[in-house]
């Protein structure tokens, strides 16, 4: 039966079809996704660049300040990508991605409020024919390597005591080259959130085996820890 109050004389309803007060005023925590994110570096360092007929390899840190999205800060990015074996070209070998792995953070600058952390991983989609390398580039330039696939990614935010999940697409670019005996790189990834409005509470399903480590955790334990935080702070 609905539940009425007398409020200066009008009669107000606050309990229908079910639907508790508290409940009726609750609102699910939230975040902004990551949607829109640009994570790039002129001058990222180059830990591995090789290209033979049969493989490619590539690895490197970038450093930059994350724009465009709701989270603009200081960044991290670790990545490594296998490329697979070259075409007949002698020159420029297009190649398919066998795997690229990319590991990033965003950190909230100086001062911001609510202070953030954003954690989270990306993987090569859309492999076939999303890299290529050419060897020797020119008189100077003895390695040219790039790929450019498109990614899926996942994160999480932490942010005023609670933690959030993301998931999206993106897109990568990476181009790494050696100019008399010296490599640098030049990096950027775009970050596409699946959901249009918000990131959603950590829950303990987002742990299962194998996602975990999408969201960057360590571990399941460390995961569901942060899901029952969450559950304690409802």
């Amino acid at each position: 039966m609905p539940l009425t109050l007398r409020v200066a004389g009008v009669a107000v309803a606050l309990l229908t079809a079910g639907v508790s007060p508290a409940a009726a005023q609750s609102v699910a925590p939230s975040a902004p996704t990551l949607a829109g994110t640009d994570l790039s570096s002129p001058a990222a360092t180059v830990a591995a660049a090789r290209c033979s007929r049969s493989f490619g390899f590539a690895a490197f840190s970038a450093i930059g300040t994350a724009v465009n999205g709701a989270y603009s800060g200081p960044f991290r990015e670790d990545a490594t990508a296998q490329l697979g074996a070259g075409s007949v070209s002698p020159d420029l070998e297009y190649r398919s991605v066998l795997a690229a792995g990319h590991r990033f953070s965003i950190e909230s600058p100086l001062g911001q409020l609510p202070p953030f952390q954003v954690f989270g991983t990306q993987r090569a989609i859309d492999q076939v024919d999303a890299a290529f390398c050419a060897k020797p580039f020119s008189e100077t330039t003895s390695l040219y390597l790039s790929y450019f696939p498109n990614t899926r990614y996942a994160a999480r935010i932490e942010m005023e005591g609670r933690v959030y999940v993301d998931r999206g697409e993106g897109f990568v670019q990476v181009d790494i080259t050696e100019t008399n005996g010296e490599r640098t790189a030049r990096t950027q990834t775009i970050l596409d959130s699946s959901s249009d409005e918000v990131a959603q509470l950590l829950r303990r399903r987002d742990c299962r085996r194998g996602h975990f480590a999408e969201l960057a955790y360590s571990s399941k334990s460390e995961c569901r820890a942060d899901a029952d935080a969450n559950q304690d702070a409802d």
